[in-house]
C-alpha cells in the first residue's frame, strides 16, 4: 500500500534558528502489510543535529465486500473506487463469507442532495459489527453508533441509517406506484448529526423521479 500524508501533526524542524513548519508532501510505500491496527514512525533527522519525530496510525481492512453504496460519479452504476465516492461498505473481516459478528464497516462521505452536488462527511469511517439483523432484501447490521442496512430490491437502492421505530434516516433512489409521486418522493436524502456513523451535517431532499440516480447504487452479496 501506499499513505502519502503529513505524519508530524504540529511538528516543528528547527535548524540554525529558523522555524520550518510541517506541510511538506512524502509519499511511502507499505508492501506485503497485515490487515489490523499499524503505526508508522517518521524521524526527520538534518546534518546540523536537528531534526524532528511524528507518528501517524492507520487500519488496513480485508476481506471481501459484503454490501456496498456509493455515489456513481461517472455514470456506469458500476463502483469503480478511483472514480466514484464511497458511501459505506460492509467488508467481510473475518473471512467466513457471510455478514456477522465481527465484519467492518467502513464509511466516506455522502451526498447532501439527490443531485450530489454537496457532500457530507462521516466522522466514524470504521466500525466492528455487534450484531446482525433479519432483512429479507438486503443487510442489516448494528455498530457502535447505531444501526445500518444496504436495501437492494427491484429498481429500489436504500442505504438506511436507524431500524423501524428509531427515526428514518435514509438514502433512498427508487420508483413510486403512483407514477405522479403523489403524498410522496422517489428519492429522499435524510441524514441527522449525531445518527448511524455520526454525520458531520445534516440533510433533507426530496424528488419525484422514478430513474435509476447516480446519488446513490447499492450492492449487496
Amino acid at each position: 500500500m501506499q499513505l502519502q500524508g503529513r505524519p508530524c501533526s504540529g511538528a516543528l524542524v528547527r535548524r540554525r534558528g529558523v522555524q520550518w513548519p510541517e506541510g511538506h508532501d512524502y509519499s511511502i510505500d507499505l508492501p506485503d502489510q497485515t490487515t489490523g491496527e499499524h503505526t508508522i514512525t517518521v524521524t526527520v533527522g538534518l546534518t546540523d543535529g536537528g531534526g524532528d519525530t511524528g507518528s501517524e496510525s492507520f487500519t488496513i481492512v480485508g476481506g471481501a465486500v459484503l454490501a456496498i453504496a456509493w455515489t456513481d460519479l461517472n455514470g456506469n452504476h458500476t463502483y469503480e473506487s478511483a472514480a466514484d465516492s464511497l458511501i459505506a461498505e460492509l467488508l467481510d473481516s473475518n473471512e467466513d463469507d457471510v455478514v456477522s459478528v465481527g465484519d467492518t464497516v467502513i464509511a466516506g462521505r455522502y451526498p447532501l442532495d439527490v443531485d450530489a452536488s454537496q457532500f457530507g462527511a462521516f466522522l466514524l469511517t470504521s466500525e466492528t459489527v455487534t450484531s446482525v439483523g433479519n432483512l429479507g432484501f438486503g443487510v442489516e447490521v448494528t455498530i457502535p453508533s447505531g444501526v445500518i442496512s444496504w436495501q437492494h430490491f427491484g429498481t429500489i437502492e436504500g442505504l438506511q441509517f436507524a431500524a423501524a421505530g428509531r427515526g428514518n434516516p435514509v438514502l433512498l433512489d427508487g420508483t413510486n406506484p403512483n407514477l405522479d409521486c403523489t403524498g410522496d418522493a422517489s428519492d429522499a436524502v435524510i441524514v441527522e448529526v449525531g445518527g448511524t456513523l455520526h454525520p458531520d451535517t445534516n440533510a433533507e431532499d426530496f424528488v419525484c423521479d422514478p430513474t435509476d440516480n447516480g446519488f446513490l447504487d447499492v450492492a449487496v452479496d
